[in-house]
């Protein structure tokens, strides 16, 4: 969970592309492609996304990325996320 004030945004991908985004300790890893950036609301931290019929079936993999207030990032564990 993220302090208030950070800045956290989740990243959508339709595939794996491992990436280090923080060199400083510890190092971060971020894994889907990011093809689809969002920022999270800040108070719920709740976020939907509307896919058309006519894309599905189609698998997203996400994670969350928290730019700290030490202005490090630090990331989530990554999900793959299947919609029908």
């Amino acid at each position: 969970m993220a302090s208030p004030g950070e800045l956290v945004v989740a990243v959508f991908g339709l595939g794996w592309q491992p990436q280090l985004v923080n060199l400083a300790y510890p190092p971060c890893l971020l894994l889907p492609i990011p093809d689809l950036v969002l920022q999270l609301p800040p108070i719920s931290g709740v976020l939907s996304l509307s896919i058309p019929a006519a894309a599905r079936p189609v698998t997203l993999l996400t994670q969350g990325v928290v730019l700290t207030a030490f202005g490090t990032l630090a990331t989530t564990d990554g999900f793959q996320v299947v919609a029908f």
